[in-house]
Formats: C-alpha cells, structure tokens, sequence
C-alpha cells in the first residue's frame, strides 16, 4: 500500500487516510508531498491525537486529523479497540477487543457536499468496514473518480474483493491491480465471473 501510495504522492493534491491509525502512512504522504493536503481519519481518539503530535513534531503543516470514522451514512455508533490497535474495527472480534467506545461516523458524500476538498487519491483500511465506506461515497466516487487503494477480504455476508471491484466499474472505475505482499502488482480484468482472494487492491479511470 505503501509504496502505491508514494509512487503517486507527487502528483496528488489532496489524499484521504481513512482508518490512519497512527498516522505512519499520512506522515509518509505528507513528507512526499508537501504541497498536498492530507485528511487523516481516526475514530480512536489517543490515536488520532498521536497523529497531531506527529505532524507537529515533524514541521508538517500539511496534515489535518479528523477524529471520526468513515462508514455509510452519519451516526454515532459502538467501536471496537482492539488489543492491537490494528484490529480495532466497528465489527467486533473475538478475542481481539480490548474495550469499546463510542465514536462519530459521517459518510463521504456527506462531507464533500460540505465543503472537505475532494479527494485525488484514497487509502481505505478499516477492518471490515470498507463496503459501507464505498456505499457513503458513492457520489464523490461517481464524480471525482479518485486513486483507490485498500484492503479487503470476503465478508461475513459473502461479498468478495471482486463484488467490490464491480460495484466500482459501476461508478466509472476502468483499471484495477492486486498489490502482491513482495512488492509486485498483479493487472486483473474484472468480468462478471471474476473470483478473487483477499487482499490489496488499487483502483482508477486511466
């Protein structure tokens, strides 16, 4: 995700971290491209405080954190901090939730309208949530066909990684690539029979 991220950082004005934890992939952003506006969005508050503290210590002015979750519409809702904040998801999982709280949760399309600068380019990773974030943002998706990269793994409903990719086509997106874990990037064609395996996924219209 990483290094998807940076390969596009120069030519991108405003990114959206969606599920920052603790900012690593935002500072990273951020560093790349100063010029950039970068939106980190951390439901957890110490971490979306950490953040803060990171951008501040590293001179980054370009950072602003938004302490909230994306989902598919505006709520208050119950998440779940895992005892490995990288397991903190608002679905809840056994043997992995250290406590729960409540948290702030808007949908995308709600925020644009609202003023936040569209995004160019989009990292989603929140733990199972990713298709209720999709569903949130299907108009910016519709217009501003922003870069997506993010994870995703069958759901308990039984959507798949190439559920998701349609729906996506659907919205206008053309061009869709797996990240391998070594690095490489995997070119797939999404067709109506297309069976995909969890994992990273970069979306766009070129």
């Amino acid at each position: 995700m990483l290094a998807a991220l940076l390969a596009r950082a120069k030519s991108s004005k405003v990114f959206w971290d969606v599920g920052a934890n603790a900012g690593y992939m935002s500072l990273r952003f951020a560093e790349a491209n100063p010029d950039a506006q970068v939106w980190a969005f951390e439901p957890i508050p110490e971490l979306a405080g950490a953040i803060c503290r990171s951008a501040q210590a590293s001179s980054l002015d370009n950072v602003s954190v938004l302490n909230c979750g994306l989902s598919d519409k505006r709520s208050n809702a119950t998440f779940h901090v895992g005892k490995n904040s990288v397991h903190s998801s608002m679905f809840y999982k056994d043997g992995l939730v250290d406590h729960s709280i409540e948290v702030t949760l808007f949908d995308a399309d709600f925020l644009v309208a609202n003023g936040l600068a569209a995004p160019d380019i989009v990292k989603i990773d929140i733990e199972g949530a990713e298709t209720l974030f999709f569903q949130g943002a299907a108009g910016m998706l519709r217009e501003h066909h922003p870069t997506l990269i993010f994870e995703y793994y069958r759901k308990p409903d039984g959507t798949t990684p190439a559920d998701v990719l349609r729906y996506l086509q659907e919205l206008g997106y053309k061009a869709f690539e797996r990240l391998e874990p070594d690095g490489s990037v995997k070119a797939l064609t999404i067709g109506p029979d297309t069976s995909l395996n969890g994992g990273d996924f970069l979306a766009c219209v070129r």
